[in-house]
C-alpha cells in the first residue's frame, strides 16, 4: 500500500522569525540613468507541522527540497536535521516522523506575500509506498520566490536500518546546512551552501557541499568528503577517506589500526592538513606540502620510502597499504600551510 501525507499549508498565524539577511536591491532606468534601491530583507518562519509515514525494515529514507536559499548573515541555515526515534513526537515506532517548517525571505513591507506564498504555494509530502525509499519533499505548486521553502526534522523508526539521502527536489544539490545523526545505513548529504555535520554513521558516507564546512564524526565504514571553500574534519575513522576543499582545512583521525586494504586522497588547495594514524596499522603513505612536512612522531620503525625532504616524505609501516594513501597541499603556490602526520599508539 501506498501511503502519501501532502500538504497544501493553512497559515492562520505565523510565528515570524525576525532575522535580519542580506539585501535585496531593483534597479531601472530613469531618464536614461540607472537608479537602484536596496532594502534590508527578513526572514519570516511558519508554523511548524508534524507529519507521520509508515516504514518497514530495510527501508531507506529519501529528501529532496527545493528553494531555500535563505542565510542568516554569512550562514546558511541548517535545513535538514535527521534525528533518533523520539516517542513524545506522538508517532509510531514502526513510522518515520517529519516536522516541516515554513520559511520565505522578503521585506519588512512584504509579510502579507509571505503568508500568502507559505499558505498558497509551499507542498510539503511524505510518501511511503513498501519496497521503496520513504520519500520526504518540499517542492512549490508554480514558480516563486527562490527563497520559499521549509526545513526539515526527520525523526526515525526505532529500529532504523536503512540509509538517507539528501538532495533537492530535482536531484540536485539543495541548500542550508545538513545535520545527520546514527544513521546505520549509506548516507548521502549534498547541497551547495551550508555546513554537513554527520555523527555515528555506520555505513558509507558521501558528503558535498559547495560552500560550508563538512564533519564526519564516528565513520564506520568509507568516507568521501568534499567542499570547494570550508574545513573538512573526519574523526574516528575506519576506512577509507577522500577529502578535498580548495580552500581550508583538512583534519583527519583514525580511532583503530588501519587495516592494509584501507587507501585514500587527503587534498587541499589552499590549507594545512593533520593526518593521525595508529602505530600499529599496515600503512603507506606519501606527502607533499609547500610548506613543510612535520612527521616527528613517526616511529624509527616505519621505513622512509622515496622522497624524504622537507617538502616531501613518504613512509611504509608494518605490512605497508596495497594503495598508498597521498596527502597534498602543494598545488597552491601560495599555500605555505603545512602537513602534519602524527603517530600515536
Amino acid at each position: 500500500m501506498t501511503q502519501t501525507i501532502s500538504s497544501l499549508l493553512s497559515l492562520t498565524a505565523l510565528s515570524f522569525g525576525l532575522f535580519s539577511l542580506g539585501c535585496k536591491t531593483e534597479c531601472e532606468k530613469i531618464n536614461g540613468r540607472t537608479v537602484c534601491t536596496t532594502e534590508s530583507l527578513t526572514q519570516y518562519l511558519g508554523t511548524p507541522s508534524f507529519q507521520k509515514a509508515d516504514w518497514s525494515t530495510g527501508q531507506s529514507i529519501s529528501v529532496g527540497i527545493n528553494g531555500g536559499n535563505v542565510r542568516l548573515g554569512s550562514t546558511a541555515a541548517t535545513v535538514v536535521q535527521v534525528l533518533a526515534y523520539d516517542a513524545a513526537r506522538g508517532y509510531g515506532a514502526n513510522q518515520v516522523g517529519v516536522e516541516f517548517t515554513p520559511v520565505v525571505a522578503k521585506t519588512a513591507e512584504q509579510r502579507s506575500a509571505a503568508i500568502q506564498e507559505m499558505n498558497e504555494l509551499l507542498v510539503l509530502s511524505l510518501t511511503s509506498t513498501p519496497g521503496q525509499p520513504v520519500q520526504v519533499a518540499v517542492t512549490r505548486s508554480e514558480v516563486s520566490d527562490s527563497s520559499l521553502s521549509a526545513s526539515v526534522k526527520i525523526f526515525l523508526p526505532s529500529a532504523f536500518d536503512g540509509g538517507i539521502s539528501i538532495a533537492d527536489a530535482n536531484g540536485q544539490p539543495t541548500k542550508g546546512g545538513i545535520l545527520i545523526s546514527n544513521v546505520p545505513g549509506p548516507i548521502t548529504a549534498w547541497t551547495s551552501t551550508g555546513d554537513i555535520n554527520i555523527s555515528g554513521a555506520r555505513s558509507e558516507v558521501n558528503a558535498t557541499t559547495s560552500a560550508g564546512d563538512i564533519v564526519v564524526a564516528g565513520a564506520a565504514a568509507n568516507v568521501r568528503a568534499s567542499t570547494s571553500t570550508g574545513d573538512i574534519t573526519v574523526t574516528e575513522a575506519a576506512a577509507n577517506v577522500n577529502a578535498s576543499t580548495q580552500v581550508g582545512d583538512l583534519q583527519i583521525a583514525f580511532a583503530q589500526r588501519v587495516g592494509k586494504e584501507a587507501t585514500g586522497e587527503i587534498v587541499t588547495g589552499n590549507g594545512s592538513i593533520s593526518f593521525t594514524v595508529k602505530q600499529d596499522s599496515d600503512f603507506s603513505v606519501t606527502t607533499r606540502s609547500r610548506g613543510e612536512v612535520i612527521a616527528t612522531t613517526v616511529p624509527a620503525t616505519w621505513q622512509a620510502a622515496g622522497e624524504n625532504s622537507k617538502q616531501a616524505k613518504s613512509f611504509t609501516a608494518n605490512a605497508g597499504s596495497t594503495t598508498p594513501w597521498r596527502l597534498d597541499n602543494s598545488e597552491s603556490a601560495g599555500n605555505t600551510n603545512n602537513i602534519t602526520l602524527t603517530v600515536v599508539p
